[in-house]
């Protein structure tokens, strides 16, 4: 007599949980397109117009590099790490020893990545170069090493990449690898 009501509750109760798990599984779906779509909405780069091209791109070419230059130069002058960007990051990479901290002003891990960046920087004044550059505002150069997840530190040697770290990477390992290219 009672065993018909057992089971009754219990489908209906599997019906609930079924009908529960559906949901869920609607709610996180669109959770995730909408991630997507946020993702694809807030990647594109306002800044990368290609309509207002400057008719004087060569004396403006030339101002820039004198102004990149110029800013290296004050940076490393203070003891900072230096900021690259396209336009100076191949000539500031092709002679010496370079750690690049590729980073975004959103990343969290990057701000812990950060102090450990200024510390070598200043352990390792005139011995290497410490850099790092906004994978935003630098697309190209991130796409060309392939970075996918940040931070990542790149060190290279005479132009060519020679370690790469994925993630928050400690001094140490990061003294001691820059050390290495150094002999």
């Amino acid at each position: 007599m009672f065993y018909p009501y057992l089971c009754e509750s219990v489908q209906f109760y599997k019906f609930k949980m079924i009908k529960i798990i559906q949901f869920k599984i609607l709610s996180i779906g669109f959770k995730l397109i909408s991630a997507i779509l946020l993702t694809v909405l807030f990647s594109c780069n306002p800044s990368s117009n290609n309509d207002s091209k400057n008719t004087a791109g060569n004396d403006d070419k030339k101002s820039n590099s004198v102004q990149d230059k110029s800013i290296k130069q004050s940076a490393q002058h203070r003891n900072e790490v230096v900021s690259l960007s396209d336009q100076n990051f191949d000539e500031t990479i092709k002679s010496g020893v370079t750690l690049i901290d590729f980073w975004a002003t959103w990343c969290k891990p990057c701000k812990l990545q950060a102090p450990i960046v200024e510390e070598i920087n200043k352990e390792l004044a005139g011995k290497a170069k410490i850099c790092k550059i906004d994978i935003d505002n630098s697309r190209d150069i991130a796409n060309r090493f392939g970075i996918q997840s940040i931070p990542t530190i790149i060190i290279f040697k005479e132009g060519k990449a020679v370690e790469q770290f994925v993630g928050v990477t400690s001094k140490e390992e990061l003294l001691a690898a820059i050390q290495k290219q150094l002999k």
